[in-house]
């Protein structure tokens, strides 16, 4: 990984994490500030700083899409775990005929801001009526060269 690249993945995010705790520990052993003050110490509060940086980056909530009574009624709902989030599919699709979508994942920092399902249940109902500003299509250029005879 290159430094300019971005971590995309809980996976790629612990292997990084990983390798920047396993650099912090050979550092804690040699480091020194200065004035020859050790450094373990402040090195030590870095490595709690990215332990608990590393806990909440790894988190994913797992949300679902669930059509309601009319094709256009839509309702989010959130999961700890994927085969809970699947089980509900199932029975979304066995109890009451209604259709989901995938399972989405969202970084679970994502998913706690107060405002996220609202949001969320919001941005999926909207997608269902999605059409031209005022249903006015726009003119497409063989319309506007058809009448159009010099």
């Amino acid at each position: 990984m290159t430094e300019t690249e971005t971590i995309t993945s809980p996976a790629a995010a612990e292997t990084t994490s990983t390798l920047l705790l396993e650099a912090l520990k050979r550092l804690c052993d040699t480091a020194r500030h200065c004035d020859g003050r050790p450094l373990r110490q402040d090195l030590e509060q870095a490595r709690k700083v990215i332990e608990q940086a590393e806990a909440t980056a790894a988190k994913i909530a797992y949300l679902v899409i669930q059509e309601g009574g009319s094709s256009t009624e839509m309702y989010v709902h959130g999961f700890d775990t994927p085969e809970d989030a699947d089980r509900y599919r199932l029975s979304c699709r066995d109890e009451g005929s209604y259709r989901t979508s995938d399972v989405i994942e969202v970084p679970e920092l994502v998913a706690e801001h107060p405002d996220f399902w609202a949001v969320a249940e919001a941005i999926a109902g909207a997608a269902t009526e999605v059409d031209y500003p005022d249903g006015d299509a726009p003119e497409s250029d063989e319309d506007t060269d058809e009448g159009e005879e010099g």
